[in-house]
């Protein structure tokens, strides 16, 4: 007998795997480990979507030959059938979407892509082996795609995704559909938690990187707990967010970072869970609400990788001028080396910066052939090869300074440069392929995607300024 299954608590990822998953092994049967995201369970019962599971009370496990596994590659996160992974005679086939993942699931057969998706995987395997799927079937996969990447929007999102979601809506997939399920309004206790949740919120920066955990409890049952997370994130700007809620005798911890450098998976596999470096979450029992945050931070703080430092980072080929240069020999420099800025410097020490808008004042003022003592910037910072890079943020972005000289610690002496681009592609590169509000066409042209906020005001404001400001929104219009 050979059965498909995925990880606890499964999402449109694991529903739409398990579908496709069956395409490959016909003869297998569907079993899931524990229940579904609130948000599935509507979309099976509100379309009627024919997917042959059997329930797992009363189902021989002993007869099972061969285990497919889908959207999970660790023991802890598929329940009771871990033991099976174990047992002579059993083969297991292995469907995942993150091969940065510790899986510790040995399988016979593996297809393990680095994907924002596991439905991008299969969406693979079946335009390989031509196989063909009804519109309900490219939907369901859509959905799985969609959610798992923030609708195409996560750092974690792959160029295949996009061409996978391509490929579905040739095969049909409804898109009304996928946005009426992802996107759902808030239940009251939904609404309330979430506010508990904004007011709890908790920053530190930890080896520069922002990470920022909030805490709530409560003595009712909330669903769709990864909803409110996704909420939170977008509505303050936040990349790295773990949530810790307790319900009943359990403490619910669920984590998504955007960052490279923070593995939300590994945090969770310390409490038992798991899941990848963008998406994780785990159940923690015996464990009071405090007792789990302090564990917590202590567990981000061990799987924060180190901050880069000026040393990675810095250009050791420097394009400088020195205090006597005149005006016009500097402005020269810069347009021959294309660059904005540059280190003055005096016997191997920097004295100042000089920058491409001080120069070309200088030059429209008629003053070329002053020396470059008299415009150069005399007060600005410079680090060494530790100095770690929020320190460099800090520097460049926080106090505006276009370039930092590298310096060698004992003597002083220039040893290289940071500039702001290598600075911010080394911390924000992923923030940085993708514009802020994303784009829409309009009358044949790609423009700014804009958001309406009004819904967002109405849960955040009060009813006296929302009040306020439509009174300035009624005088701006007349």
């Amino acid at each position: 007998m050979k059965i498909i299954t995925t990880h606890l608590q499964a999402d449109f990822d694991c529903v739409a795997s398990m579908m496709a998953a069956k395409k490959l092994y016909p003869d297998a049967i569907i079993l899931f480990p524990g229940s579904q995201e609130k948000n599935v369970r509507n979309y099976l019962a509100e379309t009627g979507f024919p997917l042959p599971y059997r329930r797992l009370k009363g189902f021989r496990l002993d007869d099972v030959r061969q285990v497919i596994i889908v959207d999970a590659s660790t023991r802890e996160r598929i329940g009771v059938f871990a033991d099976l992974l174990t047992r002579e005679g059993v083969t297991v086939h292995l469907y995942d979407h993150h091969p940065a993942n510790k899986a510790d699931i040995k399988s016979d057969f593996s297809v393990i892509k680095n994907r924002g998706s596991t439905c991008t995987v299969f969406v693979e395997i079946f335009r390989e082996k031509n196989i063909d799927i009804s519109p309900d079937e490219a939907t369901l996969l859509a959905l799985g795609i969609y959610e798992d990447t923030g609708s195409l929007t996560f750092s974690s999102t792959r160029k295949e995704d996009y061409e996978a979601a391509g490929w579905l809506l040739e095969k049909g997939a409804d898109l009304a559909v996928v946005s009426h399920h992802i996107s759902r309004e808030l239940t009251a206790v939904q609404v309330e938690t979430l506010n508990t949740l904004l007011k709890n919120i908790e920053t530190r920066n930890i080896e520069g990187i922002q990470v920022s955990v909030t805490t709530a409890s409560t003595s009712r049952y909330v669903g769709d707990i990864a909803v409110l997370l996704n909420k939170i994130m977008e509505m303050e700007n936040i990349n790295v967010l773990f949530t810790l809620i307790r319900m009943e005798d359990r403490v619910h911890l669920i984590a998504r970072s955007r960052v490279e450098g923070m593995n939300a998976g590994e945090v969770a596999e310390g409490f038992g869970g798991g899941g990848h470096p963008t998406a994780a979450s785990a159940t923690i029992k015996e464990m009071t609400l405090p007792q789990t945050l302090g564990k917590l931070w202590e567990k981000i703080s061990d799987v924060v990788e180190p901050a880069p430092n000026a040393g990675e980072m810095m250009i050791a080929s420097i394009i400088k001028t020195s205090p006597d240069e005149t005006i016009k020999e500097a402005e020269a420099r810069l347009t021959r080396f294309d660059i904005n800025a540059m280190p003055v410097v005096k016997q191997e020490r920097v004295v100042g910066l000089i920058t491409r808008q001080i120069v070309e004042k200088a030059i429209y003022h008629e003053m070329e052939e002053h020396p470059v003592s008299d415009f150069m910037t005399s007060e600005f910072s410079v680090v060494n090869r530790e100095t770690p890079a929020y320190v460099l943020e800090d520097i460049m972005l926080g106090r505006r300074q276009k370039l930092t000289p590298v310096v060698k610690s004992d003597t002083g002496k220039i040893i290289g440069i940071v500039t702001r681009g290598t600075l911010l592609n080394k911390l924000y590169k992923e923030s940085l392929l993708k514009p802020a509000l994303g784009v829409k066409r309009e009358r044949g042209a790609m423009v700014p995607a804009s958001k309406n906020m009004a819904g967002m005001m109405r849960e955040r404001l009060p009813e006296n300024i929302i009040k306020l400001l439509n009174i300035v929104a009624d005088i701006a219009n007349k």
